[in-house]
């Protein structure tokens, strides 16, 4: 299930992945157990975003890019434009921040 190119599997069975911090990849492990997720300024919607689109998935992503839309302001607009071109977002913040 979680395979990527920066992971790495010991011979005790621990998968390491070096993207995101302990806290980013729990949160989007529970995610895909319960469906359930609490963004935080220690877990930012960005950086499960990450593993969301790192481990294609996809319900994860959508819920981070519409929790990324809601904090679009004229400040960060650029910052999230930028966001929505490398993970390829096309629905909601591609139209937010073109409006």
């Amino acid at each position: 299930m979680f395979e990527n190119s920066q992971t790495s599997k010991s011979k005790n069975q621990v998968i390491s992945i070096y993207m995101a911090s302990h806290l980013v990849v729990r949160v989007a492990i529970r995610y895909s157990y319960t469906a359930e997720i609490s963004l935080t300024g220690e877990v930012p919607p960005n950086g499960v975003l990450t593993i969301a689109s790192a481990y294609k998935i996809a319900h994860l992503q959508d819920t981070c890019e519409k929790e990324l839309c809601s904090e679009i302001d004229e400040d960060n607009v650029l910052k999230m434009l930028k966001l929505s071109d490398r993970y390829e977002l096309e629905n909601s913040m591609r139209h937010q921040s073109s409006t």
